[in-house]
């Protein structure tokens, strides 16, 4: 469970919340970037609210910015699967359908209010817990050993980002690359110090179907785990150690690491 200072806990993965919450302040950011004519502005605010119904509480999370802001055509569309108003090589379009079903995962809902030209609000809505709050525990013998050099290959900030932190703080060594062209440049300066490669498969410029093409002739024995917002069984063949679709569990991609580590 997670709490805040003067707020009820909520009840979920605390990693997977920072995923939503990450994702939705550097969409923020990107929107009042540039900003000519007034000052860059992001509010963020969070409050107890009862449900439309008047039947249970929720902890909402509100995330405001002044920036370019979208039209109705847009807004309505901001949560599908690989939809983006970013150009060519700025992401794949699956971070908010991300913050869509994680939200709902744990039992709320996001929103959207935007006006063009005046900028955007986002609102989650996470249920109280009626439980009472208890430690986290974890077993760290499904963690990676600490030592390993691991390259995350992936467009989209949030899942780069959130990722990386999760495998430094477990003691990794992580190196990013934000396509598949960096990533292959990448594995070549680290050489044999690489130890595992995490790709997502849907990346402008040069895709993981690519990656894995090349990988398969320049470094075989290199293992591979594949993360994306799409499972293609196709994948679980040739040097592909394991998959994980997104969004994952903290605990599962430290499991799955330390897993495909131990069959080199």
């Amino acid at each position: 469970m997670l709490s805040t200072p003067g707020l009820p806990a909520v009840e979920g993965d605390a990693m997977q919340l920072e995923q939503v919450f990450l994702n939705l302040c550097l969409n923020a950011r990107d929107a009042v970037e540039g900003l000519r004519e007034r000052s860059p502005r992001i509010d963020v605010v969070a409050d107890l609210v009862a449900d439309r119904a008047g039947q249970a509480d929720f902890v909402r999370v509100t995330i405001t910015d002044n920036g370019t802001g979208m039209s109705e055509v847009v807004s309505e569309r901001i949560f599908d699967p690989f939809y983006t108003t970013k150009e060519p090589g700025q992401g794949t379009g699956l971070g908010l359908s991300i913050v869509h079903g994680v939200t709902q995962q744990h039992g709320g809902r996001v929103e959207c209010e935007s006006q063009q030209g005046e900028g955007t609000t986002m609102t989650v809505y996470l249920p109280v817990s009626s439980a009472t709050l208890t430690p986290v525990t974890h077993d760290p013998a499904s963690d990676p050993t600490g030592d390993e050099k691991i390259l995350v290959i992936e467009d989209e900030p949030m899942v780069r980002d959130v990722v990386g932190r999760i495998l430094e703080r477990r003691g990794c060594s992580v190196s990013m690359a934000v396509n598949g062209v960096e990533g292959l440049e990448s594995i070549a300066d680290l050489g044999d110090t690489l130890d595992l490669v995490l790709l997502d498969l849907s990346m402008p410029v040069m895709s993981g179907e690519d990656v894995l093409e090349q990988l398969s002739v320049t470094r075989p024995e290199l293992p591979v785990v594949v993360f994306t917002g799409y499972v293609d069984l196709r994948h679980r063949s040739g040097q592909v150690a394991a998959l994980l679709p997104k969004p994952v569990r903290p605990s599962e991609l430290l499991r799955t690491i330390r897993q495909a580590l131990g069959q080199r």
